[in-house]
């Protein structure tokens, strides 16, 4: 009984050990198929979260930027900056995670000081005459009253390739803004520091 089991089995392991080594090259080939839609997927996901981490941060670096637009200082980490908008891009810059750094960085961020009574462009000039007369005329680009918009705009995120000599046609342009109206002035002072 122990050899007539040896027996029957043998003709089917040597059946399975044929089938083996002819498909021996499967498996490379599959692991081929699947690895490259795989990779694609996961640069894909690493693309999609790097835009949603890079807007947040820049949505966060704009609204820090215009928290700080309301304190009127011309001061930032114990340093004195040329005007309140320096203070303010020097900021953005330093809450950007780096993304914005250097002059380049620099370029992208807008500060914009709009008349409460004509929100449609920003101030170019001043004075102001108010043409509302619950609103009194601007003489400062940033006094009390006046809104201050903190603008990146243009910012380029080049996106990752899966596959070597695959080009995107083009890079993600990132921006964010945000914008407060400027409380009072810091106490003892009766007019903004230089904008």
């Amino acid at each position: 009984m122990f050899a007539r089991r040896n027996s029957e089995s043998s003709p089917i392991r040597a059946a399975a050990s044929r089938r083996r080594r002819r498909q021996s090259g499967n498996t490379f080939l599959e692991t081929g198929l699947i690895i490259v839609p795989l990779m694609a997927m996961i640069l894909g996901i690493a693309n999609i979260c790097m835009l949603l981490f890079l807007k947040g941060v820049f949505q966060s670096a704009a609204r820090t930027g215009v928290r700080w637009a309301i304190t009127y200082s011309t001061t930032y980490n114990g340093n004195s900056c040329a005007s309140e908008t320096a203070c303010i891009i020097q900021v953005v810059q330093n809450n950007s995670f780096g993304f914005l750094s250097g002059t380049q960085g620099a370029s992208l961020i807008t500060v914009n000081y709009y008349a409460p009574f004509s929100l449609a462009a920003p101030i170019s000039s001043v004075p102001v005459t108010s043409t509302d007369p619950n609103f009194p005329n601007v003489t400062y680009f940033n006094q009390t009253g006046n809104v201050v918009e903190v603008v990146i705009a243009g910012y380029n995120w080049t996106w990752m390739t899966p596959i070597a000599g695959f080009t995107p046609t083009g890079a993600a342009t990132l921006g964010a803004s945000s914008s407060d109206v400027l409380q009072g002035y810091p106490v003892g002072t009766t007019s903004p520091p230089p904008h």
